[in-house]
């Protein structure tokens, strides 16, 4: 999302932004590979040489995937979702033990791609106060600035009749990754059979009870949210919250769990 928004916005003020990345190997398919150690398909990132560009922007949940431009001394900017140490504090509980020992040690590599991607930053931007608190302390700067994720508050809109007649409560992203803690909502699902439960976007892994459906990707998120009495963020950890910001510009109440930008959101 935060990278969607800005190649968006890049576009309407008459770029053409080109993407590099590398694609990420995913919680799913197969596990024996050397891809699904983080430091070191991040280090074979880095070393990749950079296209000639007349600017070059790091735009990332994490720093790290920045390391090319740092590692080649291109002057860059960049905006960051989160640090390598928060999130991986996020993921930890809900990972298997040798996919935990793994990431642990990728850790100090990263952190050391983090903090150079940071402070070699012309310009550095975080997506809210926390993460802002968070950037700042892995960079050793005082200079960082907030850019929060945009919402498209005509799409996602109210719905004219709120309140659904049947209490719904929904929760959107990726509910097999450990991070968002869909298993709580799920074990409040089964105490409460009367409250249907929409989880869209991937789905977790395991049974879920009858009352919880699986939607998968959908093609507008904003009509899911306009059929919630109620939007739930479990998370163990958020740098921002986008889905959470989407509630509410939809006039949906959002419960959230103390995960970083959200309750900031909320509070507000």
């Amino acid at each position: 999302m935060q990278t969607e928004a800005f190649v968006n916005a890049a576009r309407e003020l008459g770029r053409e932004p080109q993407l590099l990345f590398e694609p990420h190997p995913g919680l799913r398919g197969p596990r024996l590979t050397w891809r699904r150690v983080e430091a070191l398909r991040e280090l074979s990132w880095a070393r990749r040489p950079l296209p000639p560009s007349r600017g070059i922007w790091v735009v990332s949940t994490h720093a790290t995937d920045g390391g090319r431009a740092a590692k080649q001394r291109r002057q860059y900017d960049a905006w960051i979702g989160t640090t390598v140490r928060t999130e991986f504090s996020g993921r930890a509980a809900g990972l298997s033990r040798p996919r935990r020992a793994a990431a642990a040690a990728s850790l100090p590599l990263l952190r050391r791609l983090e903090r150079d991607t940071l402070r070699h930053a012309r310009r550095l931007y975080a997506t809210g106060a926390s993460s802002r608190d968070d950037i700042s302390e892995a960079a050793e700067r005082d200079d960082v600035r907030i850019l929060p994720i945009p919402v498209d508050v005509g799409h996602f809109a109210p719905a004219p009749d709120w309140p659904p007649a049947q209490p719904v409560l929904v929760f959107v992203g990726r509910a097999d990754d450990p991070r968002k803690n869909v298993g709580l909502l799920i074990e409040g699902a089964r105490r409460l059979p009367d409250v249907r439960v929409l989880l869209a976007g991937t789905p977790p892994n395991g049974p879920l009870p009858s009352n919880v459906e699986p939607l998968g990707a959908v093609d507008d998120v904003g009509r899911v949210l306009r059929q919630a009495t109620l939007f739930v963020l479990p998370s163990r950890q958020e740098g921002f919250g986008i889905a959470a910001a989407e509630a509410v510009a939809a006039g949906v109440p959002v419960v959230t769990t103390p995960s970083g930008g959200p309750e900031e959101l909320v509070r507000a």
